[in-house]
């Protein structure tokens, strides 16, 4: 049960100190900003003791953090949150069953990620983006106006999933697989990162990822065998001027393009369906979304803002490389850190009334929802393409829109690190 921090005395928590309530409670995802606005003002840095993390609350501090990859390492702390209370056995199951343990190769550390960003480059580059805006344009209208008439849908089901699910399986070339099982493998991987899977559900998520990984495999032996033009083939033809290693390994390939299958499509669904609520609850919003919808500049100031105020990844972590003061408390070597995202987008000493949903904001680049530093998301222009794109098109189709359910109804999924909906029903009037 969650405490009613309104009514708590500053002084009974010092910073450092434990607050009156832990971020694995399920209340504190549904009132995300209350408790956030709670740390920063009396925990900005403290040790929970349910999740055995130390928490990062204020901007200053999450961005301090970020940037200085030397002292709080990303790759250590993938590794010691990856699977969380199960990793040993997780891991033995993944060897056993799944062709190996391939960590996440984008969360490595220097002078290893240096080399995998430069192999990046090329599926990320402007022109390849603007080619998939167009393609993307197409077949975002086409779904939008299939449900358009019907004057609700799931947020999700019918919108968020299928749009980017359907998206990055074009971009890795796949045509005969059901979304449906991208999302489920999907939701295995994200759950290692939940913090609050039980041992029983952790057993299944581990089948179901063994499964992700050789239907992984397959695809890029596939891919090495008859290379087209899709993002795997360009990770398999990338190479650097470099005679030690101047290629991505098979594991390597094998890493990056399940990134692309699952990071690729979570973070930006899950980022669209809180887009979705904030349009759908807010009338203020929901007036400058549609005065936008038409204007290049304005859409993207928009979406900007909304990505802010969202924050679809709330939390990830890392580790101390040594010990280290962080907003005036001692943290020792090998401390386990979990930096908000969320809280830091909602800092008012980073924003000028932060809750205040302003596009026109003068630092309205500066939030940290995709990070900051050498391990900035590597890709957050396609990110904002793709919600740009599907806010558009639903402006011209969509007018109304609103929650199906009151907001206290909506199902969360249980997660510390991401804010995710089980489902979204939307209701709407079709725009003529």
């Amino acid at each position: 049960m969650s405490t009613d921090i309104g009514q708590i005395d500053a002084a009974s928590c010092p910073s450092g100190g434990q607050p009156p309530f832990t971020l694995a409670d399920p209340a504190v995802i549904l009132d995300r900003s209350k408790h956030y606005r709670y740390l920063r003002e009396h925990n900005p840095v403290y040790f929970d003791e349910t999740l055995q993390l130390w928490i990062v609350s204020r901007y200053e501090d999450v961005n301090r953090v970020l940037l200085d990859w030397e002292t709080f390492s990303l790759e250590k702390g993938y590794h010691k949150y990856w699977g969380q209370g199960y990793l040993d056995e997780l891991i033995a199951i993944l060897e056993r069953d799944g062709g190996g343990y391939i960590p996440d190769i984008i969360s490595v550390d220097p002078p290893k990620h240096q080399r995998i960003r430069r192999l990046l480059d090329g599926a990320f580059s402007p022109r390849r983006l603007k080619l998939l805006e167009e393609s993307f344009t197409a077949s975002t209208a086409q779904l939008i106006e299939k449900i358009a008439n019907r004057g609700h849908c799931d947020g999700m089901a019918d919108i968020a999933t299928p749009m980017t699910v359907n998206f990055m399986m074009g971009q890795v070339g796949l045509k005969d697989v059901d979304p449906a099982q991208i999302k489920l493998w999907s939701d295995a991987y994200q759950a290692q990162y939940s913090r609050m899977q039980t041992h029983e559900q952790m057993l299944v998520n581990a089948q179901r990822i063994c499964e992700l990984q050789h239907f992984t495999f397959a695809l890029v032996r596939e891919r090495m065998a008859h290379p087209g033009e899709d993002m795997i083939s360009d990770l398999i033809r990338a190479e650097l001027d470099d005679e030690a290693n101047p290629k991505l390994s098979f594991n390597e390939i094998v890493g990056l393009t399940r990134t692309l299958l699952i990071g690729g499509n979570d973070s930006i669904s899950t980022g669209l369906a809180n887009m979705f609520v904030l349009i759908a609850t807010d009338d203020a919003v929901a007036k400058q979304y549609y005065a936008s919808a038409e204007d290049e500049r304005k859409l993207i100031r928009f979406v900007e803002e909304a990505i802010r105020v969202t924050s679809p990844v709330r939390a990830l972590t890392r580790i101390t490389n040594c010990e280290v003061e962080l907003g005036g408390v001692m943290i020792p070597a090998d401390a386990h850190l979990m930096i908000l995202y969320g809280s830091s987008n909602e800092d008012e000493s980073a924003f000028a009334c932060p809750m205040d949903f302003d596009p026109e904001r003068r630092n309205i680049g500066q939030h940290l929802a995709f990070g900051a530093g050498i391990h900035r998301c590597v890709g957050l222009a396609l990110v904002r393409m793709e919600i740009k794109v599907v806010l558009r098109e639903m402006a011209k189709r969509m007018t109304n829109i609103r929650l199906g359910v009151p907001v206290d109804k909506l199902k969360w999924m249980p997660s510390v690190t991401m804010t995710m909906m089980e489902e979204l029903p939307l209701i709407y009037d079709r725009r003529s």
